[in-house]
């Protein structure tokens, strides 16, 4: 009977040691995790980013081509584009075509570029990014 006892005793701790590893893994994803979310945005430069600045008469721009080798990738850039442009509240004129995606942005009540044209030109090179690395498998 003592070595049930011990036996089921052993068990309970080795269950107790595996909802602590759920219960920290939970703890991860709170909003008191300091994670990528968390690190101040950096102003992107022209050079870098490769938008071009475009100016009229009437308003300035950041313009930019995005190629794509398969249409599935152009349609998941996107959506992704524009399901971050709902979750900003700031969306981008789009032209798609066969294999490419114009990409224009500006803010409309200014018809300038805004430190929201510069978060979601970020983020569309990013998506950019991550397609070209899944294009190469």
């Amino acid at each position: 009977m003592k070595n049930l006892y011990n036996h089921i005793q052993k068990k309970s701790k080795t269950i107790n040691e595996d909802f602590g590893f759920a219960s920290n893994m939970k703890n991860l994803f709170t909003d008191n995790f300091q994670g990528i979310r968390n690190i101040p945005e950096l102003p992107i430069e022209a050079n870098i980013s490769e938008w071009e600045e475009v100016s009229d008469f009437s308003k300035t721009t950041l313009v930019k081509s995005f190629t794509f080798n398969k249409h599935k990738h152009l349609r998941y850039f996107v959506s992704e584009t524009l399901k971050e442009s709902d979750t900003m509240l700031h969306h981008p004129e789009l032209e798609v075509r066969s294999k490419e995606v114009n990409v224009i942005l500006y803010t409309h009540d200014i018809n300038d570029i805004s430190e929201r044209d510069l978060k979601l030109a970020k983020f569309i090179d990013e998506i950019y990014e991550d397609i070209k690395f899944i294009q190469e498998f």
